[in-house]
């Protein structure tokens, strides 16, 4: 018979409530702005290719938040 050990939750257990969709937004707005201001420079604009970087990033975590 197998042993419970108190203070362990299961898998099932573990789940507990969803987070809130915004959570890990910044994160992601930060490596959007990021990666197109890095993108951006190369087309000397670096300031548009960190607010297109940052839209991008804001739809992508929607997204990946919003299909579970």
């Amino acid at each position: 018979m197998p042993v419970r050990r108190r203070g362990r939750a299961g898998l099932a257990e573990r789940r507990g409530r969803p987070k809130p969709w915004w959570v890990g937004l910044g994160r992601d707005l930060f490596i959007g702005a990021g990666v197109g201001a890095a993108a951006g420079a190369f087309f000397h604009d670096a300031l548009f290719g960190a607010g297109c970087g940052a839209i991008v990033g804001l739809l992508m975590h929607l997204y990946f938040r919003l299909r579970q």
